[in-house]
Protein backbone atom coordinates (compact mmCIF):
# COMPACT_ATOMS: atom_id res chain seq x y z
CA UNK A 1 0.00 0.00 0.00
CA UNK A 2 2.64 2.31 0.56
CA UNK A 3 4.34 1.86 -2.17
CA UNK A 4 1.52 2.70 -4.66
CA UNK A 5 0.42 5.61 -2.71
CA UNK A 6 4.26 7.06 -3.20
CA UNK A 7 4.35 5.70 -6.73
CA UNK A 8 1.00 7.37 -7.53
CA UNK A 9 1.60 10.58 -5.00
CA UNK A 10 5.06 10.50 -7.13
CA UNK A 11 3.41 10.61 -10.82
CA UNK A 12 0.89 13.34 -9.81
CA UNK A 13 3.12 15.88 -7.99
CA UNK A 14 6.84 14.85 -8.67
CA UNK A 15 9.82 15.44 -6.62
CA UNK A 16 8.82 18.95 -6.28
CA UNK A 17 6.34 20.86 -7.74
CA UNK A 18 5.12 24.11 -7.08
CA UNK A 19 2.16 24.62 -4.82
CA UNK A 20 0.21 27.53 -5.31
CA UNK A 21 -1.73 28.09 -2.08
CA UNK A 22 -1.25 24.04 -1.38
CA UNK A 23 -3.64 23.51 -4.58
CA UNK A 24 -3.01 20.62 -7.59
CA UNK A 25 -5.07 20.26 -10.74
CA UNK A 26 -4.64 16.20 -11.16
CA UNK A 27 -4.57 15.79 -15.22
CA UNK A 28 -6.98 12.83 -16.04
CA UNK A 29 -9.64 13.71 -13.63
CA UNK A 30 -12.32 15.89 -14.78
CA UNK A 31 -11.01 19.49 -15.43
CA UNK A 32 -12.48 20.94 -12.78
CA UNK A 33 -11.54 18.73 -10.27
CA UNK A 34 -9.06 20.24 -7.51
CA UNK A 35 -7.34 18.47 -5.03
CA UNK A 36 -5.75 20.67 -1.92
CA UNK A 37 -3.56 19.44 0.61
CA UNK A 38 -4.85 19.91 3.58
CA UNK A 39 -2.61 19.39 7.01
CA UNK A 40 -5.81 20.39 9.26
CA UNK A 41 -7.86 17.15 7.36
CA UNK A 42 -8.02 13.91 9.52
CA UNK A 43 -9.29 12.35 6.23
CA UNK A 44 -9.27 12.44 2.78
CA UNK A 45 -12.10 13.81 1.42
CA UNK A 46 -14.25 14.32 -1.60
CA UNK A 47 -18.25 16.05 -2.23
CA UNK A 48 -18.13 14.14 -5.75
CA UNK A 49 -16.00 12.37 -8.23
CA UNK A 50 -16.89 9.99 -11.04
CA UNK A 51 -13.32 8.10 -9.90
CA UNK A 52 -14.77 7.67 -6.41
CA UNK A 53 -15.85 3.32 -5.86
CA UNK A 54 -18.00 2.75 -2.77
CA UNK A 55 -15.84 0.50 -0.53
CA UNK A 56 -18.60 1.32 2.77
CA UNK A 57 -21.66 2.99 4.14
CA UNK A 58 -21.24 4.95 6.91
CA UNK A 59 -24.04 5.33 9.72
CA UNK A 60 -24.50 9.41 9.15
CA UNK A 61 -25.55 9.93 12.34
CA UNK A 62 -22.27 9.28 13.80
CA UNK A 63 -20.08 9.78 10.96
CA UNK A 64 -19.76 14.13 10.89
CA UNK A 65 -17.21 16.24 9.65
CA UNK A 66 -16.40 19.57 11.14
CA UNK A 67 -15.23 22.58 9.28
CA UNK A 68 -12.84 25.48 9.68
CA UNK A 69 -16.41 27.37 10.31
CA UNK A 70 -17.75 25.13 12.54
CA UNK A 71 -20.04 23.62 10.22
CA UNK A 72 -21.17 19.95 10.57
CA UNK A 73 -21.45 17.61 7.32
CA UNK A 74 -22.25 14.18 6.60
CA UNK A 75 -20.01 11.40 5.75
CA UNK A 76 -22.37 9.05 4.18
CA UNK A 77 -19.67 6.56 2.40
CA UNK A 78 -16.04 5.40 2.34
CA UNK A 79 -14.19 4.63 -1.06
CA UNK A 80 -11.43 4.81 -3.18
CA UNK A 81 -10.52 7.36 -5.49
CA UNK A 82 -8.94 5.72 -8.73
CA UNK A 83 -8.16 7.02 -11.73
CA UNK A 84 -5.45 6.95 -14.06
CA UNK A 85 -3.50 9.67 -12.35
CA UNK A 86 -4.51 9.23 -8.63
CA UNK A 87 -5.37 6.23 -6.34
CA UNK A 88 -6.54 7.00 -2.89
CA UNK A 89 -7.69 4.79 0.05
CA UNK A 90 -10.23 5.32 2.66
CA UNK A 91 -11.46 8.26 1.06
CA UNK A 92 -14.89 10.04 2.81
CA UNK A 93 -17.84 11.26 0.61
CA UNK A 94 -18.83 14.16 2.44
CA UNK A 95 -22.61 15.69 1.58
CA UNK A 96 -22.06 19.37 1.32
CA UNK A 97 -18.35 19.49 0.85
CA UNK A 98 -16.95 22.31 -1.61
CA UNK A 99 -13.91 20.65 -2.61
CA UNK A 100 -11.81 17.70 -2.67
CA UNK A 101 -8.94 17.14 0.11
CA UNK A 102 -5.50 15.34 0.23
CA UNK A 103 -5.08 14.66 4.05
CA UNK A 104 -1.27 15.65 4.78
CA UNK A 105 -1.56 13.27 8.34
CA UNK A 106 -3.27 10.31 6.40
CA UNK A 107 -0.35 10.43 3.86
CA UNK A 108 2.24 10.59 6.56
CA UNK A 109 0.31 7.39 8.39
CA UNK A 110 1.25 5.57 5.25
CA UNK A 111 4.64 6.42 5.58
CA UNK A 112 5.35 9.62 3.16
CA UNK A 113 7.17 12.43 4.05
CA UNK A 114 5.49 15.71 3.22
CA UNK A 115 7.37 19.19 3.22
CA UNK A 116 6.82 22.45 2.31
CA UNK A 117 8.74 25.34 1.57
CA UNK A 118 7.71 29.40 0.98
CA UNK A 119 6.50 28.03 -3.04
CA UNK A 120 7.21 24.22 -3.39
CA UNK A 121 5.57 20.84 -1.49
CA UNK A 122 7.81 18.08 -1.58
CA UNK A 123 6.01 14.02 -0.75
Amino acid sequence: MQEMVHDVVSQIVGKETNMAATTMTVSGLQSASLWYLDSGASNHMTFTSPYFHITKTIDTSSSTVRTTDNTTLKATCLGDIKSPLLHLSNVLLVLGLKMNLISISQLCDHGLKVSFTDSKCFI
